[in-house]
């Protein structure tokens, strides 16, 4: 089984305040949504060359995060303002690296 360390603290982490402080439910949201990057990005992180990148499409994107694919830029966008991940567009998919 995979797994990747949550500091129970992480709700107070500077970043992370400021996603989760632009807003109510959605910065709930969006605290979800970090935590699920993380783990995406995780999963990739096996073999001889672990990467802390990956690159899907954008309707793969909307299957992972379980929102409608108009929405994932939105979402990411987010966490790029708050220098949590980087994100860069390669053609129709999308490149998630984390910071």
């Amino acid at each position: 089984m995979k797994w990747i360390k949550h500091q129970v603290a992480s709700w107070d982490d500077e970043k992370l305040a400021a996603l989760v402080g632009e807003g109510g439910l959605d910065g709930l949201c969006r605290y979800g949504v970090y935590w699920r990057v993380q783990e995406i990005l995780a999963a990739q992180m096996e073999g001889q060359t672990p990467s802390c990148s990956v690159q899907y499409s954008v309707s793969r994107w909307s299957v992972l995060l379980s929102v409608r694919g108009s929405h994932v830029r939105h979402l990411l966008d987010h966490l790029v303002k708050n220098n949590l991940v980087t994100v860069e567009w390669v053609g129709t998919d999308i490149k998630v690296t984390h910071v």
